[in-house]
């Protein structure tokens, strides 16, 4: 009779087990997406940022150019300009890339082909809200939290391992539960 009970009690450990990681990547997946959509309306504001850079850096080369061509300035500050020019858009390329790589992370979390799924531009125009008191610490205490969790659990799972292979007796495991 002992072994279905530590059977039955082994497999209770197990399903709370299950309950608490199930439990636990929900709750994970879903700061990655909150992440992410705070990312995106990063990218979306640096985009805005290159887009202005760049359209500034094409007057200038072009003003550079012309100046050139007139004989009035030299070589040397149309590639200086040219140089300025590409290095914008090179950053605003990566900015789109990075933009659609989040677009499609988000769209792996909500369970949506990338293909079809999409996020419009829409840049930050508000800070984000600010960090009350006691968050920061609030923040400690849940990380603490989550570690005596996450400890309670590799208990639980050693404790059903030796449950199902017999190697816990009833009397042993009462007496290491009053301790």
């Amino acid at each position: 009779m002992g072994k279905v009970r530590n059977t039955v009690r082994a497999a209770q450990s197990a399903a709370q087990v299950s309950a608490a990681d199930l439990e636990n990547e929900r709750l994970t997946e879903q700061a990655s997406l909150a992440e992410y959509f705070f990312e995106i309306r990063g990218q979306d504001m640096l985009q805005k940022i290159y887009d202005d850079t760049v359209a500034a850096d094409q007057k200038a080369y072009d003003l550079t150019k012309s100046l050139y061509d007139d004989g009035i300035d030299d070589q040397i500050s149309v590639v200086e300009a040219q140089t300025a020019l590409q290095s914008a858009q090179a950053g605003a390329t990566n900015v789109g890339i990075a933009r659609a790589q989040y677009e499609h992370a988000i769209a792996v979390l909500v369970g949506k082909a990338a293909s079809e799924f999409s996020i419009p531009v829409k840049p930050m125009t508000t800070a984000p809200p600010p960090i009350p008191w006691g968050v920061p610490s609030g923040i400690a205490r849940a990380a603490a939290r989550y570690r005596r969790r996450r400890a309670r659990h590799g208990r639980r799972q050693r404790t059903n391992r030796h449950r199902l292979c017999g190697f816990l007796s009833q009397p042993y495991v009462e007496r290491v539960r009053r301790l």
